[in-house]
């Protein structure tokens, strides 16, 4: 009998210890990496990740280390696709050689696919599943939180319009303590 309890005991620790992260941390996650698959990442990344963007440094700095905290083993090695994200992926890049992705190139290809539409997405996402950064080309991946927070003030075009550099320079105004009228002055003057 002590066993038994022993073992359900064991069993009910073991079945709580592993949690997902939440939707806010996705988004939060998201907002500073666009890219970032956050349910492949572990509970300890996450928490570190959490880590990181609540962290007093600024946003470039918090891009960066959480870029370095996503080129871990699993991001960085080969992608595991369902059947279905096989099926977008090669109907957009039918001659890109799927084996040889990331799980980080085919979750920024699959987030292209899905945003919207575009006349150039399947360049990007063939551009993405060969290796070549989006953000060489100088082309910015909003989030939906982003788009959804950036489409208050300019419109849908001019979001996906926007460069790595001007997204960072509109999130930060964004986060600014200027009133209303001041962020819409000067998201208007980033993209005008």
């Amino acid at each position: 009998m002590k066993r038994f309890m022993i073992a359900t005991a064991l069993t009910a620790t073991m079945a709580t210890a592993g949690f997902a992260a939440t939707e806010a941390e996705m988004a939060e996650i998201n907002s500073y990496v666009p890219t970032a698959d956050v349910s492949m990442m572990s509970d300890e990344q996450v928490a570190q990740a959490m880590q990181i963007i609540n962290s007093g440094e600024g946003r470039g700095d918090k891009v960066s280390q959480l870029n370095a905290l996503l080129m871990t083993p699993e991001m960085s090695g080969p992608a595991v696709l369902s059947e279905a994200e096989m099926v977008r992926l090669q109907e957009a890049a039918p001659n890109v050689d799927l084996t040889a992705v990331t799980q980080a190139q085919a979750s920024q290809a699959l987030q292209v696919l899905s945003s919207g539409d575009g006349s150039d997405r399947n360049e990007q996402v063939v551009a993405i599943l060969m290796g070549e950064s989006m953000e060489t080309s100088g082309m910015a991946m909003p989030t939906e939180a982003e788009m959804v927070q950036l489409e208050r003030y300019i419109s849908t075009a001019e979001v996906q319009s926007l460069t790595q550099t001007e997204l960072a320079q509109a999130m930060q105004i964004l986060t600014s303590g200027d009133s209303e009228g001041d962020k819409q002055a000067k998201l208007n003057g980033l993209v005008n």
